[in-house]
């Protein structure tokens, strides 16, 4: 039996909407593929979001970082009660015992979400665990640098689905969309967030339109989503007094009018590369827009690109930014990486997240008893 604590649709935990969306869809893709019988959800008193009707669930007592130890009690006794072969949480708990399996979605800290007290159970579970899920190959190497004794076999990467009507959208609709927006010249796309990195992200695009060679500044659209709990208010972030050369767009936008924004944008600019969960990168990839992520050079090694890579990878200074936006403005170069990007996520599905995550779970049972 496989126990999955819902821990994080609790309420007032707060999880980000991406990690709720996540299990919800997986677990109602196990429901529909049939393998109610071989897991169990705990589900905490206060939660509000349901699940498939097939889904076997038992009650048990909110969680609280203050109460951990006594969760983990309460953990036990339930995988205990059940005789669990393995058993996963949906945040970061863990039973006493009983084999556990790690969902890791982030190893920086600062883009979790998570307080002190939460982020040393993170700790904990993460030193608990025999095995580990990860939403991207680049948090599975955070993961195995900063706990060197993890390796690579302990780790199954798997990708989030998208929704499968998600494409490029028709040029028609696109124009009227920009019409409505009043889009009149090309724009690439900043995703509003919290902290410094993001605001020096946010500054250094908007230097670079500076340095452009072609005198073709773009507009900036700085995107808000409904729904979201970590997006900035543009005001919060920049002081909107001073003089830009660049047009800035703060758009607030539901998720229906998302594929018509990426489809007729320059690019999108991110600062965490492949993080997964959660990943707009890939919606965008998918909707036919180039993924543009920078990196502090200070802080990481630049990765060198390959001819595959389905997006592209720099460094945060202005120049390097102004160069590629030239770049992209030529058709060939653009298309191809189109392509990389929809080859890449055209696979990616909750049905194939699910079949993933069930495999390597049971087969972690398997051989943990033997």
């Amino acid at each position: 039996m496989i126990v999955v604590d819902g821990v994080a649709l609790q309420p007032n935990l707060e999880t980000p909407p991406s990690i709720t969306s996540f299990w919800c869809n997986v677990i109602g893709e196990w429901v529909r593929l049939g393998y109610t019988r071989d897991f169990i959800v705990l589900v905490r008193e206060s939660q509000r979001i349901g699940f498939p009707g097939d889904t076997v669930v038992a009650l048990i007592p909110d969680y609280s970082y203050e109460n951990a130890e006594s969760d983990h009690i309460g953990l036990q006794s339930a995988c205990d009660q059940v005789n669990a072969s393995i058993f996963i949480s949906t945040l970061y708990t863990y039973p006493l015992k009983t084999s556990s399996v790690a969902m890791v979605y982030s190893m920086d800290e600062v883009q979790e979400f998570l307080p002190s007290l939460a982020a040393q159970e993170k700790h904990n579970t993460i030193l608990a665990a025999s095995a580990f899920i990860c939403p991207s190959k680049r948090v599975s190497s955070d993961l195995m640098r900063k706990y060197p004794g993890i390796s690579s076999e302990d780790i199954e990467v798997i990708y989030p689905g998208l929704h499968s009507d998600l494409m490029p959208s028709p040029p028609l609709k696109v124009r009227k969309f920009r019409e409505e927006k009043d889009l009149t010249r090309p724009y690439i796309i900043f995703r509003a967030g919290t902290g410094e990195r993001r605001k020096i992200a946010l500054f250094a695009l908007l230097d670079s339109v500076s340095e452009l060679v072609s005198g073709q500044v773009p507009e900036l659209v700085y995107l808000s989503v409904d729904g979201s709990k970590v997006d900035a208010p543009l005001e919060s972030v920049m002081d909107l007094s001073k003089p830009i050369r660049s047009r800035i767009h703060n758009l607030r936008l539901c998720s229906d009018d998302l594929p018509l924004l990426y489809t007729g944008a320059v690019g999108l600019f991110e600062i965490e590369p492949e993080l997964g969960m959660g990943n707009y990168t890939f919606e965008a990839m998918r909707c036919g827009c180039p993924v543009i992520i920078l990196r502090e050079s200070e802080d990481h090694q630049l990765r060198q690109p390959t001819e595959t890579d389905p997006w592209i990878e720099i460094s945060m200074q202005p120049h390097v930014i102004s160069q590629t936006i030239d770049q992209l403005r030529d058709t060939r170069y653009r298309n191809t990486i189109l392509s990389r990007g929809l080859d890449y996520t055209k696979s990616m599905t909750w049905e194939q997240a699910a079949k993933r995550m069930w495999s390597f779970l049971k087969s972690k049972a398997r051989s943990l008893r033997s």
